[in-house]
């Protein structure tokens, strides 16, 4: 609705009101229904991700929250560094005739203004929410389209090539920043999808991609399969690549987005929520583990046994660890055991991603459930 706001906003200054009005209240209208609708079903006016966002991890009341909102502020150049900077030129080049455009109010300044306009509103919204989580760009992706628009009009409009390569400038302008954008973007999750073909293994290293969370989530799976369980549940920071895999597997969502409890009351609800949902798998590291405090809440700490699956630690609910035990598909694993230490420090697949409170945590009871191979 921020954006669409912006987007009508040039109509006010071609002075044309009726219009603004009557798509203003469409808007209105569309949403208001959204939010309706939204209100029935789950009793809220916005969605968890709005109160999620306003916790811990995602928000920080210091200066480093102050200094995500002004880094946020130039992301979109920094996700399109060509696109933007040539725009940046050519309005410094042509200051003078873009000066003239206004003070006459000309198509060239009126059809820059709508092309304009959702892409300031895309800067003040990022603005104004910080930098988001995930490769650069990801919230930004709206300009873009309006950047490309701007640059072939003030192409044609300015006279900038002859018309002949006008054209060909704009498609090799728009192809250039595109494949650089996306580059910059996706190096890093392609990266970790090609080591992860490549190693067709399931104790592939931890990477911050769906494919790898899916790994964990056919591992929790397994855990299901194994006690005779129809469902079962996962206190998880990593949810979206579980749903590629699993669905038997019910997540609680320890990163706070996908849960109405941990959304609304952030982590201060965390010991209650494991209580109540009593998840028969954890897994966390880093500072899913260190902001709530994870270690120190008494229903983890009464109900829990470390257990290592596909080379994943995890924690398992005591009486799940005893039935897989029992069972025979597990066997307890004395970290007085050279081997046993190794796996539970270096080989795991999170074990670039573990602080030393992790490790210390996982080690203090001396043993881990070792799950056996199939």
């Amino acid at each position: 609705m921020v954006y669409y706001a912006f987007i009508l906003a040039p109509l006010l200054y071609e002075r044309r009101t009726k219009d603004f009005v009557i798509l203003a209240l469409t808007g209105t209208a569309v949403l208001g229904g959204t939010e309706a609708l939204r209100l029935w079903l789950f009793s809220d006016w916005v969605p968890n991700t709005i109160y999620a966002k306003m916790q811990p991890p995602y928000h920080e009341d210091n200066l480093r929250e102050l200094v995500k909102k002004v880094s946020a502020a130039f992301e979109v150049v920094r996700a399109m560094p060509l696109l933007f900077s040539s725009i940046a030129v050519i309005a410094y080049l042509h200051f003078a005739c873009f000066l003239d455009a206004f003070n006459q109010r000309t198509e060239l300044f009126t059809k820059s203004l709508y092309l304009f306009a959702p892409m300031f509103g895309v800067i003040a919204f990022n603005s104004a929410i910080g930098t988001n989580w995930g490769y650069v760009g990801r919230m930004q992706t709206l300009a873009f389209p309006f950047a490309l628009l701007l640059l072939g009009f003030w192409s044609k409009k300015l006279e900038l090539f002859r018309s002949e390569l006008q054209r060909s400038y704009v498609l090799i302008a728009a192809i250039v920043t595109v494949v650089v954008s996306w580059w910059s973007s996706a190096k890093p999750p392609l990266s970790q999808a090609y080591l992860t073909i490549r190693s067709q293994a399931q104790s592939a290293p931890f990477g911050v991609t769906p494919a790898s969370y899916r790994l964990t989530g056919l591992a929790v799976d397994r855990i299901r399969e194994l006690t005779g369980r129809a469902s079962i549940s996962f206190l998880t920071p990593d949810v979206g690549g579980v749903g590629l895999c699993c669905s038997r597997v019910r997540i609680v969502d320890l990163g706070l987005l996908a849960n109405r409890s941990l959304a609304h009351q952030g982590y201060s609800a965390l010991d209650d929520v494991i209580s109540t949902e009593r998840p028969e798998v954890i897994e966390a590291h880093e500072m899913w583990a260190e902001i709530p405090m994870l270690y120190k809440l008494a229903s983890f700490t009464r109900s829990y046994d470390p257990l290592i699956i596909d080379n994943i630690r995890m924690y398992v609910r005591r009486d799940v660890a005893k039935e897989l035990l029992v069972g025979g598909f597990a066997v307890t694993c004395s970290l007085e055991e050279n081997d046993c230490r190794s796996r539970a420090l270096i080989e795991h697949r999170y074990a670039l991603y573990s602080t030393k409170d992790d490790d210390f945590e996982f080690l203090k009871s001396g043993y881990f459930v070792d799950v056996t191979s199939r």
